[in-house]
């Protein structure tokens, strides 16, 4: 039995202020808003400490001893779902309501811990199962010695310090601070516009002390300062911050507000409203919404995405000499051309830590040298060197790029002209060293990327592909919804390589049809075909005994039946059944890297066996209709048949990254039948892959039939 009215005793046990609300048995793990999440009923969890502010609450003790816990992040209060009185009811964030599901009276334990007993049903917060893992629920108890129970509070500041963006609390996830035009001029604007993570959307918060702090703007290398009742961004004068520059937060009803320490008013939207290009201005508290604010702490100074560099020295930007997209092109500095020769995609690796990789070529700035003196700088091949890993950090120059291996600055040898050498060198002894970083999107009608993308470039109007001697007219839509498909992930630095051959017509399509990359699992196919083929045709084994290892090899790709099939039926005849394509030499490696050519090579083995009318012919089709993870399938298969095998690997730690692969043999309802073979590092959670396969599935419908 449950008491309906449960006697709850409450008193004043800790001081008013912000806390984090520690497991007392594992105090690393502290109670944590889900996914960060601004929205009423978001579940409450404990999660490993990473001082976001989803993780520090308001604890506020009321005149009759209960207290109101209030998110930092969102500024709703930790609360009792529906006010349920019994145990294993979820715990959550809620607007604040005054109602007792949000009132928890705070009693120490003997042990020096805290259990929070709610004020409408006598339970006690618990963590469920006494867990300590991240994402382990919390949710409300009987009380009891139990550790689940017992938490401690640490006494820490409103923000800790860190990369935020600042979103206004009229509209909490669609608008943030942002300075106008990523501007670098003193006395530029701020005003809040979509959000869209670029860096005049970022700023560094560095507390002063004493609830003071500094908004330092990742787009300028200055600071929010009040300068007559509008919010700018200022310059330090004489490298110390004037008080227009420092702001005193605080934690209010629902959200923070940001009060001048020069002028005494806080930051506001002006007119009250949060549209787009709406500015900040400062004025006198009016304790409304336009004045409160939700901020978030980000663990990088540079969101993934592509940029341009511009060198704070002068008019010049990163450039690779040339335009080259080979192993060794050296950087340089070059004036704005807008090329894809100067975008580069900025990948985080965590700890502020990045990889910058050349738009489109793949390749990654790199450091060359020592740790001594100058050394040359040049876009390489991409590896897990620490020569082509670099810090980036925000100072009152604009940011400065620290390569991991030798520990240099990022600069030129002297000034910024066009033309200058890029290198890397001792700070203090080199120039040019400030980088100011402009989000930007590659360039679509670039000629070299064009040559890139397909056999033969097209003409500006009506791109023209080539194959067999005859040229074809294809859409405009269609070509630019396939180079958009492939922007997106060029955008985040993923290569990608691919080769459609029309088998009607013979003629293809390509984009980086050459480039090696990780197949993963995809030779599995062609392993099993050759079984298929040259051992179950010939009558050498019984279909009956193996068919479970050749499904479960090709279905779901099971690493330990592909090897058991290789131990079992050995190389010798699988190099000799791939000579006859003249690729048997390396055919022992069990997950080769391969090209999209290569492997749509060995495909055509693939294909002259399905359209053999072999005894066994319909398993295969049946075992190959059915390969998960082929986002080939996912693109195309409710309108085609699709005979399928993907590759993947998805393991972060690893030094090729992400990769997911795929090729198949795909027929339309008319009978018209391709080739298509697909080698990528996009990520299995985006849907770029599959966006672009439908782009070449629609310019293959395109295509003549004769």
């Amino acid at each position: 039995f449950y008491s309906v009215a449960p006697a709850v005793k409450a008193e004043k046990t800790i001081d008013n202020g912000v806390y984090t609300i520690n497991v007392a048995s594992a105090k690393s793990k502290v109670l944590d808003v889900a996914a960060g999440s601004a929205n009423n009923g978001a579940n409450v969890q404990i999660y490993q400490g990473n001082q976001s502010t989803a993780q520090r609450w308001r604890v506020v003790c009321g005149k009759d001893g209960f207290y109101t816990i209030t998110s930092i992040q969102s500024g709703l209060a930790l609360d009792v779902a529906a006010a349920l009185k019994v145990p294993g009811t979820n715990v959550q964030q809620y607007r604040s309501n005054g109602t007792d599901a949000q009132k928890w009276a705070i009693s120490k334990n003997a042990d020096g811990s805290y259990t929070l007993v709610s004020k409408c049903n006598g339970l006690a917060l618990s963590v469920a199962g006494g867990g300590t893992g991240n994402g382990t629920n919390v949710q409300m108890a009987r009380k009891g010695d139990s550790s689940a129970v017992k938490f401690a509070f640490e006494r820490v500041p409103i923000l800790a310090n860190g990369v935020y963006m600042i979103y206004s609390k009229l509209a909490q996830t669609s608008q943030a601070v942002d300075v106008i035009d990523a501007s670098p001029s003193e006395n530029a604007a701020t005003q809040v516009f979509t959000v869209n993570g670029c860096p005049a959307q970022r700023f560094v918060i560095t507390g002063l002390g004493d609830d003071v702090y500094s908004i330092h703007a990742v787009a300028s290398g200055k600071y929010l300062a009040d300068a007559g009742g509008r919010v700018v961004q200022k310059a330090k004068a004489g490298g110390v911050l004037a008080d227009t520059q420092k702001w005193k937060i605080s934690a209010q009803g629902a959200g923070i507000v940001a009060t001048n320490v020069g002028t005494g008013k806080v930051m506001a939207l002006a007119g009250g409203k949060a549209s787009p290009h709406t500015r900040l201005v400062t004025r006198t508290e009016a304790g409304n919404s336009a004045e409160r604010f939700r901020m978030v702490r980000y663990d990088n100074l540079l969101q993934r995405g592509l940029y341009s560099l511009q060198n704070l020295s002068g008019p010049t930007v990163l450039d690779v000499a040339g335009g080259s997209w080979g192993n060794g092109a050296n950087a340089q500095l070059y004036k704005a051309n807008g090329s894809n020769a100067q975008k580069f995609a900025i990948v985080p690796l965590g700890g502020n830590t990045y990889r910058i990789i050349a738009a489109i070529a793949g390749t990654s700035l790199n450091a060359t040298g020592g740790a001594r003196g100058s050394s040359n700088v040049n876009f390489a091949s991409p590896s897990n060197s620490a020569a082509q890993i670099w810090t980036v950090k925000l100072t009152d120059g604009g940011l400065v790029f620290i390569n991991k291996g030798t520990g240099k600055v990022l600069g030129t040898a002297g000034g910024a002209a066009s033309g200058a050498n890029v290198v890397n060198a001792p700070d203090g002894q080199i120039a040019a060293a400030g980088w100011r970083a402009y989000t930007t999107t590659v360039n679509m009608s670039e000629l070299t990327t064009i040559h890139k993308l397909v056999k033969q470039a097209p003409t500006t109007k009506n791109p023209k592909f080539d194959a067999n001697g005859r040229n074809f007219n294809i859409s405009k839509s269609a070509y630019n919804q396939l180079v958009r498909a492939l922007s997106k992930a060029w955008n985040r630095g993923e290569a990608v390589g691919f080769l459609m051959t029309d088998l009607s017509t013979g003629m293809t399509l390509a984009s980086n049809a050459d480039r090696v990359i990780y197949g993963a699992s995809t030779l599995k196919a062609i392993y099993v075909t050759y079984i298929f083929q040259e051992l179950l045709e010939k009558n050498k084994v019984k279909y009956s005994s193996i068919r479970g290892q050749l499904d479960q090899t090709i279905i779901h790709s099971n690493n330990s039946t592909y090897i058991g099939l290789r131990n079992r039926f050995g190389n010798s005849g699988f190099s000799k059944w791939l000579g006859t394509i003249g690729l048997g030499s390396g055919s022992s490696n069990y997950y080769p890297y391969n090209s999209a050519r290569k492997l749509q090579r060995m495909w055509t083995k693939l294909l002259a066996y399905e359209q053999s009318g072999g005894k066994y012919v319909g398993q295969w089709r049946r075992t190959f209709n059915h390969s998960d993870y082929s986002f080939i399938r996912q693109a195309l298969g409710g309108s085609n048949t699709v005979y399928s095998k993907p590759g993947w690997m998805w393991s972060s730690s690893w030094s090729g990254g992400t990769i997911w692969d795929d090729s198949a043999i795909v027929r339309n309802k008319n009978g018209r039948t391709y080739l298509l073979t697909m080698l990528t590092q996009t990520n299995p959670g985006s849907n770029t892959a599959r966006e672009i396969v439908q782009a070449i599935d629609r310019i293959q419908k395109e295509l003549p039939n004769s």
